[in-house]
């Protein structure tokens, strides 16, 4: 199973509460604030974009001021990096990619779907549901496609993978 098991991770409750937040929030800002992902593996009629937070070392104060969700959840979970608002337009597909390093894990918390998207990690194929939670190995192969005529957002954070590992430790 490429996918792990959000249920077990005692910041996926706080992150499920804050869903309708992040909603509101991502809902404010207009389609000409989206930075186009601009990646050679993408497949897209709709687009693959995103709002950042977070990202290789650097802080994007102008989009967290507009959110206090996110900013509360930067500061209680324990976000490593790479946090953003995912937007995948309606027929768009990401071909298989990999992250660099194998230290830190990928987190999805879908904020709006209709249920017609989905991500492929490895052999494994999970489709995003408002409201729920998504955790996989970043350095493994995956891939997405959004087969509806609606955008797919997630709200996407990095965590090492060694924090998660210790929090079930701890809490288990």
């Amino acid at each position: 199973m490429n996918f792990l098991d959000p249920a077990v991770w005692t910041f996926s409750q706080i992150l499920r509460d804050s869903h309708a937040g992040l909603v509101k929030e991502f809902q404010q800002f207009e389609k000409t604030a989206w930075i186009n992902n601009n990646q050679q593996n993408i497949d897209a009629a709709g687009g693959w974009y995103f709002i950042p937070f977070l990202g290789k070392g650097t802080v994007y104060n102008t989009y967290i001021e507009k959110c206090p969700t996110v900013q509360k959840l930067i500061e209680q979970v324990p976000i490593f990096d790479n946090c953003v608002f995912s937007i995948l337009g309606p027929h768009s597909e990401i071909k298989p990619h990999k992250g660099h390093t194998g230290d830190h894990l990928r987190v999805h918390l879908s904020l709006i779907t209709d249920g017609n998207a989905h991500i492929t990690v490895g052999s494994d194929t999970e489709y995003w549901q408002q409201g729920e939670l998504l955790i996989f190995q970043d350095a493994e192969a995956h891939s997405a496609a959004n087969k509806s005529d609606n955008t797919r957002v997630v709200f996407l954070f990095d965590i090492k993978q060694q924090d998660y590992y210790d929090n079930i430790l701890q809490n288990g």
